[in-house]
């Protein structure tokens, strides 16, 4: 008779930073849609829509929604920070 292995756990912790997926949208991209089902118009339905579509394409290539805030705002401002003193600032960025 075999004794049950107590060693291993039943689950495994590598994929818990993994987003929350249904098929193949980003859990935090239903939110637009969450807001289309609690108010439901045709202009709130094409806002949700197109937030989704675009959660779901960041989702697709990999990018956080952070990640994106982060992406825009060096694409908008540049690699210059001016509201960091030159003290700390990065020396890669400059």
């Amino acid at each position: 008779m075999r004794t049950p292995d107590t060693r291993r756990p039943k689950t495994t912790w590598r994929y818990t930073a993994e987003p929350i997926m249904l098929l193949f949208v980003d859990g935090r991209a239903l939110i637009f849609a969450s807001v289309w089902f609690l108010y439901p118009a045709w202009w709130v339905f094409a806002i949700s829509s197109t937030g989704v579509l675009v959660f779901s394409i960041l989702g697709w290539f990999r990018i956080t929604p952070t990640i994106a805030l982060r992406i825009m705002r060096v694409w908008w401002f540049g690699p210059i920070r001016p509201h960091i003193p030159a003290y700390r600032q990065r020396d890669a960025i400059r």
